[in-house]
């Protein structure tokens, strides 16, 4: 896939961590890789000019502190699990939100579904047939994420 398309990912995703919960990332050479079993992860399915879904999948480790700065909590221990994942889908979703316009005409109109929670195979197999995947791995303060987004159409690109 086209590197300025995983770029547009690492940025967004970024973006959306340092604006919404002041976590910063970076897509450097010092990337952990991201243990699957050790993550939370959440995807989401979307309908428009291109189909598809969004994954995305964060340490164990980082996940207390997203969602702790999310909702203004000072003690990420107060921050119950249940937050914490709905702090992980609702970051998603502005990922996603804020990324499918910039891969299309801005004016473009996408059917988002709601975020939910998923497991680890999701991303080694995901439940349809996808023609094109891009994916942005990102190193945190604790921990990293991985972004992934997988296509449906052919002719995506």
């Amino acid at each position: 896939m086209n590197p300025k398309y995983e770029e547009l990912l690492a940025e967004i995703t970024t973006q959306t961590l340092e604006k919404l919960a002041f976590i910063f990332a970076s897509s450097e050479d010092d990337f952990n890789a991201l243990i699957l079993e050790e993550a939370e992860i959440a995807k989401v399915y979307f309908k428009g000019p291109f189909s598809g879904m969004l994954v995305f999948a964060i340490s164990k480790f980082a996940l207390p502190e997203l969602a702790a700065n999310m909702l203004g909590e000072d003690d990420q221990d107060t921050v119950t699990m249940e937050q914490q994942q709905d702090t992980l889908k609702e970051t998603l979703n502005i990922i996603c939100g804020n990324l499918l316009p910039e891969l299309s005409d801005k004016t473009a109109v996408f059917d988002i579904g709601a975020p939910e929670m998923a497991e680890p195979s999701i991303l080694n197999h995901p439940d349809k047939k996808y023609h094109h995947n891009i994916s942005a791995s990102l190193s945190l303060d604790d921990g990293s994420c991985v972004v992934t987004l997988f296509i449906e159409d052919e002719a995506f690109g």
